[in-house]
């Protein structure tokens, strides 16, 4: 039982870096739950928790969010997805988180330093990364780095690109939602977990709203950077 108040803290803070960011609760909480929970558990408790906060901060933004930056990249995760699944087994997993990480450090450090312009990104941008986020989320479970870099990139006010990471994320998140469902993983245990954790949950992403707020759009580009960053250093780790 204590593990669960442990979790539910751990919770706290992947909220609030979510609330503040837009995504990387499950960067905080899954490799931390794992140390003392069972991983199918956790990862239908951060699921559930990321399609809460995500539901909380499409409300929040529902003002700027633009289905025309949003759809494409949904309808683009969906063939993206069905290819992953038929190259799952023939995907070396370690090769492949260690390119990735590599190159998001790399493009951490390099949005850090070099300060790149933003760009206008096209329609069909947003099908091309929604289908490599739908592939890389079926293949090896790490799905949300195409969609970050590809929105870190862009010229949007810092509402409307979170607001793009926050409607697209709500849509794969339930999706992955009723397929945990339909296959039998969200037990009782993992219901229970999620609603215990549900309050400090929004706690958290309350506070990183709050520091959301107080973030210039330069702030809130250099944050992306630094969190790809350590995503691809997650992801080198997650490679050996």
């Amino acid at each position: 039982m204590p593990e669960y108040f442990i979790a539910a803290a751990i919770c706290f803070v992947a909220g609030a870096l979510q609330g503040c960011t837009g995504f990387g609760s499950a960067l905080v909480a899954v490799p931390l739950m794992t140390l003392f929970l069972p991983a199918k558990l956790v990862v239908v408790v951060v699921t559930l928790m990321g399609l809460s906060i995500n539901v909380v901060l499409c409300c929040q933004l529902r003002k700027s969010i633009d289905p025309a930056k949003v759809w494409p990249l949904f309808m683009g995760a969906v063939p993206g997805a069905v290819l992953g699944v038929l190259f799952l087994d023939s995907v070396n997993e370690s090769a492949l988180l260690a390119a990735l990480g590599v190159g998001l450090v790399a493009y951490g450090l390099f949005g850090l330093l070099a300060k790149p312009k933003p760009i206008t990104p096209r329609p069909q941008w947003g099908l091309a990364v929604g289908f490599a986020t739908g592939a890389a989320t079926a293949a090896i479970s790490a799905g949300g780095p195409p969609t970050i870099v590809y929105v870190s990139l862009t010229d949007w006010p810092k509402d409307q690109a979170k607001a793009t990471l926050v409607g697209f994320f709500t849509m794969t998140a339930s999706l992955a939602v009723v397929g945990h469902a339909l296959t039998g993983l969200t037990t009782t245990e993992a219901q229970c977990l999620s609603l215990l954790c549900l309050p400090s949950t929004l706690l958290g992403v309350g506070l990183g709203t709050l520091v959301y707020g107080r973030m210039s759009q330069d702030a809130f580009r250099k944050t992306l950077f630094m969190l790809l960053g350590a995503l691809g250093v997650m992801m080198l780790a997650r490679s050996l």
